[in-house]
């Protein structure tokens, strides 16, 4: 392998895409050096290994900000592992949760559907299920819209 590799042969090689690359170097992850002819990025051994190495933690579904602290040695890898492994596990039951919640409602049919038994059924399965994803979106929402309000009041008192 060359020194000086191209994006789309470290594509070819990482099975990375360009644009993956590009943001990782945006978020800090990646740092390729610049050819001085043509200011194409050119990547090196290390920096092949650096996109292989966010690659395998983003397949354990890591967060990037995570994946930064290990590259740069702010944190250890089987530190932020166990912390990523908790959350799968977290995730799991989330999801063995909602999968439940399926099954319940294989059978049923819309127009007949008590869907206040289905909510107090989802509710009852507490504020850290899976369900209360949406109440998290809704407070997302209303955080952003709350930074969007806008008033004016003009001046009157000449």
């Amino acid at each position: 392998m060359s020194e000086n590799n191209s994006i789309k042969e470290v594509e070819k090689i990482t099975g990375v895409t360009r644009r993956n690359m590009r943001f990782y170097e945006k978020e800090g992850l990646l740092a390729p050096k610049r050819n001085d002819e043509n200011g194409y990025r050119v990547y090196d051994e290390n920096d092949i290994w650096r996109i292989k190495v966010i690659k395998m933690l983003r397949m354990l579904d890591m967060p990037l900000e995570e994946i930064k602290s290990i590259l740069e040695e702010e944190q250890l890898l089987g530190e932020a592992v166990v912390r990523q492994q908790a959350e799968l596990e977290r995730k799991a039951k989330e999801l063995h949760a909602a999968i439940s919640f399926c099954e319940k409602l294989k059978g049923a049919e819309l127009e007949t559907l008590d869907v206040e038994e289905c909510l107090m059924d989802i509710e009852r399965t507490g504020p850290e299920g899976f369900f209360m994803e949406w109440v998290k979106d809704y407070k997302r929402v209303v955080a952003a819209n709350q930074d969007m309000d806008f008033t004016f009041v003009p001046d009157r008192s000449e």
